[in-house]
């Protein structure tokens, strides 16, 4: 369980700061309108923009070769580097229990 906790912590941060940069992005935008030009039709629209640009980008991360070799290369350092962050949560998580 404690292992998945690293894995999962580390989607949530992902994720929030993702959501954190596409709000300060949509916040930034200066909205104007038009007679009849509704900003919610903007907004949606920028946001089905993104929504199609991270699922090309998702399928471009998930391509391989014909040997099954992933295109986009990911750095071993990478792996290792987040196992030992998960590693370190875990103990954190097991000091923070001691004392409480």
């Amino acid at each position: 369980m404690m292992e998945n906790l690293g894995d999962i912590g580390i989607g949530v941060v992902a994720a929030v700061l993702i959501l954190r940069e596409v709000f300060s992005f949509l916040k930034s935008q200066k909205v104007t309108t038009t007679a009849g030009d509704d900003p919610h039709d903007r907004i949606e629209a920028d946001l089905a923009t993104l929504v199609a640009s991270t699922g090309q980008m998702a399928a471009m991360m998930l391509k391989t070769d014909d040997s099954g070799t992933p295109l986009v290369y990911t750095p071993r350092s990478l792996t290792t580097a987040i196992d030992a962050l998960a590693k370190n949560i875990d103990r954190l998580t097991d000091k923070v229990e001691r004392v409480g």
